[in-house]
């Protein structure tokens, strides 16, 4: 079984872009922390927290107290929020697959504590063929906050691969 814990930003953006049924085509277990969970649902209004409120296979997970702990730790230690925080604490003390991230600063660190990573841009390389996934690059860009560089740089990895 593959089991991803993710952050806001990742489901945000996805689900602007109408690709959050992704993470359920890919992974067995989507965990989402409640921390996360409040973040996605501060818009309630907004079309994307609805979408994400309404998601059935999205895990709404409470943190345990070594979770809430551990989640503190490191935010102090890594001055990272409490979204980003929690992922890594729900990562480490479940021993999830990944961690799906789409904040840098938050990536780096997450892969410095030897937490395998993915980000939006992973979800279309896994799901999309060559045709579809530039569709899918576009709407990242357009609706999710992704710059033109950004995704052309994958486009050119991609290249050296296909």
């Amino acid at each position: 079984m593959v089991k991803v814990v993710t952050n806001t930003s990742p489901l945000i953006y996805l689900a602007k872009i109408d690709e959050l049924e992704l993470l359920s085509d890919i992974f067995d277990d989507v965990y989402v922390p409640m921390p996360v969970y409040k973040e996605t649902q501060e818009k309630r209004e907004s079309d994307d927290a609805i979408k994400i409120k309404n998601s059935e296979f999205l895990i709404r997970e409470p943190l345990k107290d070594d979770e809430k702990e551990l989640t503190d730790r490191i935010s102090k230690e890594y001055g990272l929020g409490k979204g980003e925080s929690s992922v890594i604490a729900l990562y480490k003390s479940r021993k999830l697959n990944y961690a799906l991230l789409a904040n840098t600063e938050a990536t780096h660190k997450a892969k410095n504590l030897g937490i395998r990573v993915m980000d939006p841009l992973d979800i279309g390389k896994i799901v999309y063929d060559s045709a579809s996934l530039k569709s899918y690059l576009l709407k990242l860009i357009n609706f999710a906050g992704y710059t033109t560089q950004e995704i052309e740089e994958e486009l050119e990895k991609l290249k050296h691969i296909l």
